[in-house]
């Protein structure tokens, strides 16, 4: 006969043995799959572009869900690891293309999915899902016709310039030109060696007509306003049209003589003070750039003179000898001004900083610009004067050095 505590202890383990038993005989399945069969119609006038297929994992363990093409072909969908939980995945009959971020409608078919599961204890579990694609959108995507104007360019306010053949181009920003061949979201941005990302440009498909699209410009700033580094840069074309087509076309574009242009009158003087009719006030402004980018001047060359009856660009005195040409504004091409109480247009009287219009004023650079006015009547006794900087067809910077100048009689 058997000892009690020696009974006891068999009855304890046969006990444990039990339940251990039934633990195994009671756990979860290590793969669920909740449907059998999809159907999806990645078109975009469905309203069932997209099956959201559930699955239950039993246990931790690596899940794999490949698509199995009617041709054999297998592309895989998912590869991760999972806990045990329940989860969902969306099915919309559109396929990633490999090593691209390019997405496609797959064709009208039935495909098979194939739920794949490795748990860490070594078991193994396998579920399939019937997906059948059906009224799906037959026209590809497509981008086409890519170009920029410039594939360098040089963001530092130099602004138009004139090219050997006689033809005109922004130096500051480059031009994109591009077509689509059916509406969608169009997304635009650059991106740097790094991968920094700088929006450009963002069209919704409604705006969007197929063919060729309006230009797009990109002036070399980033989201702040400041113009980028010089640098490579890759400019992103992404189009996404409704079915979920998605296609996307890049083109180097590289940034040299960056930089920000800024200019500061640091003293303007009229003089003398006191005149008769007939006489001349000298100016002698001095400007300081202050910026990063070279600034590049134009005519009137220094020395100049002008009278308080001229009319702006209608005046001769405006114009090279000889060349009834205007020194109208012209885009990155910078300049000093003044005008008077009794000027008839804003700042009339404008002068190069440089008597040669090729050379620039450099960062940290100063000149003094001198020129001259000569008071005609009529005109009243006290006359102001002030200075600007004329900044090539952008506008001015405002009056700077104001000065009083008695007027008596004729001298």
């Amino acid at each position: 006969m058997l000892h009690s505590s020696t009974m006891l202890r068999r009855l304890a383990v046969l006990g444990v043995a039990l339940v251990l038993g039934l633990g195994g005989c009671g756990s979860a399945p290590l793969l669920t799959v909740a449907t059998h069969t999809v159907t999806v119609e990645p078109n975009a006038n469905s309203t069932a572009q997209q099956a959201n297929i559930g699955y239950t994992v039993g246990a931790p363990a690596h899940i794999d869900i490949s698509l199995l093409g009617p041709n054999g072909q297998r592309v895989l969908l998912r590869n991760n690891d999972r806990s045990a939980d329940s989860y969902s995945f969306p099915f919309s009959g559109v396929l990633a293309k490999p090593n691209s971020p390019d997405q496609q409608v797959l064709a009208d078919g039935t495909y098979r999915l194939l739920f794949q599961a490795k748990a860490k204890d070594g078991r193994t579990a396998q579920a399939s899902v019937t997906a059948i694609v059906a009224k799906a959108d037959p026209v590809a995507l497509q981008l086409s016709n890519l170009s920029l104007s410039l594939s360098t360019f040089s963001p530092n306010g130099q602004g138009v310039q004139q090219l050997a053949s006689g033809a005109t181009v922004n130096q500051d920003q480059t031009v994109l030109n591009y077509a689509v061949n059916k509406p969608a979201d169009i997304t635009i941005w650059v991106t740097d060696a790094k991968g920094n990302r700088t929006p450009v440009h963002n069209q919704l498909a409604m705006d969007t007509k197929p063919g060729p699209q309006p230009p797009v410009i990109w002036d070399g700033k980033g989201p702040n306003g400041v113009p980028v580094p010089d640098g490579k840069y890759v400019l992103h074309v992404q189009a996404a049209d409704a079915s979920g087509n998605v296609t996307e076309r890049d083109l180097p574009v590289t940034v040299v003589n960056s930089g920000i242009q800024q200019v500061q009158i640091v003293d303007a003087r009229f003089f003398p003070t006191a005149l008769g009719y007939g006489g001349v006030v000298n100016v002698a402004i001095t400007i300081k750039n202050t910026g990063t980018a070279a600034i590049h001047t134009m005519g009137p060359p220094p020395g100049t003179r002008y009278t308080t009856q001229m009319k702006g660009y209608l005046d001769p005195s405006f114009a090279l000898p000889g060349n009834p040409t205007p020194f109208v504004d012209t885009p990155g091409r910078w300049r000093v001004g003044v005008r008077w109480t009794s000027g008839d247009v804003n700042y009339p009287a404008r002068w190069g900083f440089f008597a040669n219009p090729n050379q620039t004023l450099l960062p940290n650079q100063q000149v003094t610009v001198i020129g001259s006015i000569t008071i005609l009547p009529p005109q009243p006794h006290n006359i102001n004067l002030w200075a600007t900087i004329d900044m090539g067809g952008i506008g001015n910077t405002g009056d700077f050095g104001q000065t009083q100048v008695i007027v008596g009689f004729p001298s």
